[in-house]
């Protein structure tokens, strides 16, 4: 299923929307690579392509975390780093901790999971599994980071929508006011126009043959 582009202006992104998202569309790419890859390996891996993360996973799908293009080169491009590390297991060598969520999950539970991580891992990808807690792909920070954003978009909408809507009835009311004000002191007046006629009919002498 291809991933649904939050950048794009489309009519379907309201909180609603947002709020039953698929987590497997919003799937950058699913790149892995198996635990027992070494480090040399990847950083061919890491030529082929131009994600900046891999997920690394075992024999039966299940994610150990994941490896960055940054960190993989700087261990390489250190001093003596492709004798030191160039052989050495991707598993060994993981110091990442992957964020990790579940096909099924709440958008906004996910959101609330990435947006609060640390600085050091705050643009990592999200790991998504299935039930079964096996790889399904990596969604890009960056994909979440728009999508909040178009939720708070669309809730300060809503927002502004609702109290101009408040402001518009407030103004009928007070239009209702005024109007009812001016219906009631026409009355008045025809009932004080009737009354003083009245009187004045009364206090009209008899005329004597």
């Amino acid at each position: 299923m291809p991933a649904k582009d939050p950048e794009k202006s489309d009519d379907c992104f309201t909180i609603e929307y947002i709020e039953t998202t698929d987590l497997q569309t919003l799937v950058g790419h699913n790149t892995l690579v198996k635990d027992i890859c070494n480090l040399e390996q990847i950083y061919e891996d890491f030529q082929h392509h131009g994600h900046e993360f891999m997920a690394v996973i075992n024999d039966n799908r299940n994610v150990l975390g994941i490896c960055s293009r940054e960190e993989v080169g700087v261990m390489l491009g250190l001093r003596y780093g492709r004798e030191l590390f160039a052989r050495k297991k991707v598993s060994e060598q993981l110091s990442r901790s992957a964020t990790q969520v579940m096909v099924g999950d709440r958008i906004t539970a996910v959101l609330d999971q990435a947006l609060s991580r640390s600085e050091q891992y705050y643009f990592d990808d999200v790991v998504l599994v299935d039930r079964n807690e096996r790889y399904v792909g990596l969604i890009p920070m960056r994909t979440l980071i728009l999508l909040q954003h178009r939720f708070l978009a669309e809730t300060i909408e809503r927002l502004e929508q609702h109290r101009r809507e408040i402001e518009d009835r407030q103004r009928q009311m007070e239009e209702d006011l005024v109007l009812a004000s001016h219906l009631q002191q026409a009355m008045l007046q025809h009932q004080s126009c009737l009354f003083q006629d009245g009187a004045a009919t009364e206090l009209l002498p008899f005329r004597l043959n």
